[in-house]
């Protein structure tokens, strides 16, 4: 009888034991598991916070870049369009034979104005002509159409978009 004892007393402790180590994997399970999620939480939050501050970067870069443009736009005047327009045409030695404005349109913080030109020059001229307008940034070439048959005299209509400051 006292072997049985032993014995069950062997049984137990094993019983015992392992409900322990039992108890112990589901312990240690439910910390790992908790521990992934913190950690992909944290992962998620990481690269929100690394984005955001990519975004803000972004958005800071692109306001310093609109405040230069918006310095260099032109006064809200067509005439000083004209003008300014007229001076870059004589030093690339265009003529410009007409002028026509085309629409004045106030968009946001700024104004565009559109032209039309008929311009008579050599193809050297033009090109120098439209270098000087695309160095601007604030002026586009819309449209450019040749009108005359002459091989080496360019005559045609050039369409211009100008931007100007809303407010002086």
């Amino acid at each position: 009888m006292g072997g049985v004892v032993i014995k069950l007393y062997r049984y137990k402790t094993i019983i015992f034991l392992l409900l322990i180590f039992i108890i112990f994997l589901l312990i240690t399970k439910k910390i790992y598991s908790d521990y992934r999620k913190e950690r992909k939480y944290w992962e998620i939050e990481e690269k929100d916070i690394e984005k955001r501050e990519r975004l803000a970067k972004e958005i800071k870069e692109t306001e310093e870049e609109f405040l230069k443009l918006k310095k260099k736009l032109l006064p809200p005047d067509i005439f000083y369009f004209k003008k300014f327009t007229e001076e870059i045409a004589t030093k690339a030695n265009v003529k410009i034979e007409t002028f026509r404005p085309l629409s004045s349109v106030k968009r946001g913080e700024w104004i565009e104005f559109k032209v039309n030109l008929k311009l008579t020059c050599s193809y050297q001229e033009l090109v120098e002509f439209v270098s000087a307008l695309e160095k601007m940034q604030v002026i586009e070439i819309e449209s450019l159409v040749k009108k005359g048959k002459e091989e080496n005299q360019f005559r045609g209509e050039m369409i211009l978009v100008g931007l100007a400051r809303k407010n002086g």
